[in-house]
């Protein structure tokens, strides 16, 4: 299971990933060398778990192991109480998380206009593809908006203008959260 656009982002080669272990996955430095993050596994997270914090889940196709990748998760998740969003760009994993029962929020990454057709619970909108009147109407059907890729004051900033309506109402997705968690609304 490999999500080349997270891979590129954080600058590691998916053939790296497909060729190694988890031991050797959990060593790799996912942050930067000031402020060293690692990926862990949802039983690491739980041990650490703040029930202020959001999880949010992107499940990659695994072709004939989807089945068994959700109803883990699922199961982990529900049995800890767990407040997580999940997604995925595979439409088998979004109509498995559908057909299942769970406390968890299902979304979809709105990558094109024709994702705000659909209903889930919640959406992620990269910063460039921000549709004030699609996200006005879905806060106010009681879905959910993720803005991402907000990694920069400037980009704050841009959000701020671009949505101010709207802003108080929507979760921001950022790489460096400290830039931004003090800037006034």
């Amino acid at each position: 299971m490999v999500d080349k656009n997270v891979l590129t982002k954080i600058g590691v080669d998916p053939k790296y990933i497909t060729k190694s272990n988890l031991k050797d996955i959990k060593k790799l430095n996912i942050g930067s060398k000031i402020k060293k993050s690692y990926i862990i596994t949802i039983e690491e997270f739980i041990k650490i778990h703040n029930y202020n914090n959001i999880l949010i889940i992107n499940i990659n196709d695994s072709k004939d192991k989807n089945n068994i990748i959700v109803n883990k998760t699922l199961e982990i998740l529900d049995n800890n109480k767990i407040n997580a969003f999940i997604t995925s760009n595979s439409q088998e994993i979004i109509e498995l998380l559908l057909e299942k029962e769970t406390n968890a929020k299902i979304g979809i990454y709105v990558s094109d206009d024709s994702k705000w057709k659909y209903s889930f619970d919640f959406y992620i909108v990269p910063k460039e593809n921000i549709n004030i009147d699609e996200i006005e109407a879905k806060i106010f059907n009681g879905h959910e908006i993720f803005i991402d890729e907000i990694n920069s004051i400037k980009d704050f900033i841009a959000l701020k203008d671009k949505v101010p309506n709207l802003i108080n109402n929507c979760f921001i997705i950022s790489k460096v959260p400290t830039l931004i968690k003090d800037q006034t609304l």
